[in-house]
């Protein structure tokens, strides 16, 4: 005869005792027998974004927005301010080189020293710095024209956020721009006020202003010239 398991026996007394199947369990237990207490399943984990791992996604610090210098804020909240990145504005028919505050230079006036931009306002739809080759250490200010009055203005750099201002009411604005890291090499600095300007620097470890020989300086003012042969669609960004 068959048996209730499937197999077969001369007899039923021949058959295998009945078993009950637990239930939510691959275990069977025999009649009158009582069921195993589950063993919880360890949870199976996620990667979160800084590193961490949590049960699900929803366990997992909230995104951070990554601001100048390398701090990181919650996404949604706004990059502190630094103290020293409130910039003064310069007095009227002047501005900033190097750092200073500089007479724009009358048409005509002798050019400046190697390095060294001429002294002019930005005109609408052009972002300026006041200076081109930056060491490591050197401020760098941003100057741009042309944006929506009042608007909020972000300066970006490969993704990473490097300035924050807002435009006055003739759209100008300047600001100090923050590198989270110092990299020899050309830097696109991009800038969102109401439109999208954009321009650039070159980092070197050597600075404009150190006791170097004037023709080892000479040599760095042109390599950094040259590369404007080698990188096209770079000319318009790089003219002072």
């Amino acid at each position: 005869m068959r048996c209730a398991d499937g197999s077969r026996a001369p007899s039923t007394a021949d058959c295998p005792a009945e078993r009950v199947q637990c239930p939510n369990s691959p275990v069977s237990v025999g009649p009158g027998e009582s069921c195993p207490r589950p063993v919880p399943a360890r949870p199976s984990l996620v990667a979160c974004w800084d590193g961490s791992s949590a049960t699900s996604t929803a366990g997992c610090p909230p995104g951070r927005t990554f601001c100048p210098g390398g701090v990181t804020v919650p996404v949604g909240a706004s990059c502190a301010e630094p103290v020293t990145a409130v910039t003064a504005a310069c007095p009227d028919g002047t501005v900033r080189v190097l750092g200073v505050c500089t007479l724009i230079a009358a048409p005509g006036s002798p050019a400046p020293r190697p390095g060294v931009p001429v002294a002019r306002a930005p005109v609408p739809g052009e972002l300026r710095f006041d200076r081109y080759v930056l060491s490591a250490g050197d401020l760098l200010y941003a100057q741009g024209a042309g944006c929506t009055p009042g608007a909020e203005t972000t300066l970006t750099a490969g993704g990473e956020l490097v300035g924050r201002t807002v435009a006055d009411q003739d759209g100008r604005f300047e600001t100090v721009v923050r590198f989270a890291s110092f990299r020899p090499g050309y830097r696109q600095v991009d800038a969102e006020c109401g439109i999208r300007l954009g321009s650039g620097v070159e980092m070197m470890l050597v600075s404009a202003h150190t006791s170097a020989s004037t023709p080892s300086l000479l040599l760095l003012f042109f390599l950094a010239g040259g590369g404007l042969a080698v990188r096209p669609g770079r000319l318009t960004s790089r003219s002072r």
